[in-house]
């Protein structure tokens, strides 16, 4: 059962209107930013996990590369916040293991940024904007499997930029404090799986769990 009338799509969390998920989103608020570099084809698709980041935290910003109009190209070194120690997550051959130990060397506030869209465009990211090699890089180690079931992983370790997200911040500021994206996370997973029609639904249990009819 997919409902694709795009005149019915919630404009925040892509899905339809049925399925919208925003009110049972947890607003979580955290030291540190969080930057995220989408390529711009990502911004249509109900499946991109950044787009929940913004609706989950206020520190969380969306920023889109690649746009064929030069006007609207995205200048990456605009993105940097004042006050901040930028640190870059992803997994290339030199980045360090981020861990509580090597964040306790950077100086707070830390400013989080991480690349969106898919392997191939994420990892041509810090190759094309060079400004991002002038800042750490770090990658995470050991993460337990991904739980996103939108999309077919190429690696066997990969994972959703938001699940590598709070992956990061639970390093940085401790699992407690950001285990509601988690919890927000598996909502918008599910919500996107009903109107797939991949997860058996009936209208009265069409949004999730304490805001069904």
């Amino acid at each position: 059962m997919k409902l694709r009338n795009i005149a019915n799509k919630c404009p925040r969390c892509k899905v339809n209107l049925e399925f919208c998920f925003c009110a049972a989103l947890e607003t979580v608020q955290t030291e540190t930013a969080v930057d995220i570099i989408m390529h711009y084809k990502e911004l249509a698709l109900t499946s991109n996990s950044a787009n929940l980041a913004p609706l989950s935290m206020p520190m969380a910003r969306v920023h889109v590369r690649g746009l064929p109009d030069l006007d609207k190209r995205l200048d990456v070194s605009t993105i940097f916040r004042s006050g901040y120690t930028p640190l870059y997550l992803f997994p290339l051959e030199d980045s360090q293991p981020l861990s509580k130990d090597a964040i306790l060397e950077l100086k707070r506030p830390i400013q989080l940024i991480l690349p969106d869209g898919s392997w191939r465009q994420a990892r041509k990211v810090i190759d094309r904007e060079k400004i991002l090699k002038t800042i750490p890089c770090f990658s995470l180690r050991n993460m337990p499997p991904s739980q996103y079931k939108l999309r077919r992983e190429h690696f066997a370790d990969g994972m959703s930029t938001f699940e590598a997200m709070a992956h990061a911040l639970s390093v940085i500021e401790g699992e407690e404090k950001t285990a509601p994206l988690f919890k927000n996370f598996t909502i918008m997973v599910e919500q996107n799986l009903k109107e797939r029609g991949k997860i058996p639904w009936k209208k009265s249990t069409a949004g999730p769990p304490g805001l069904r009819r």
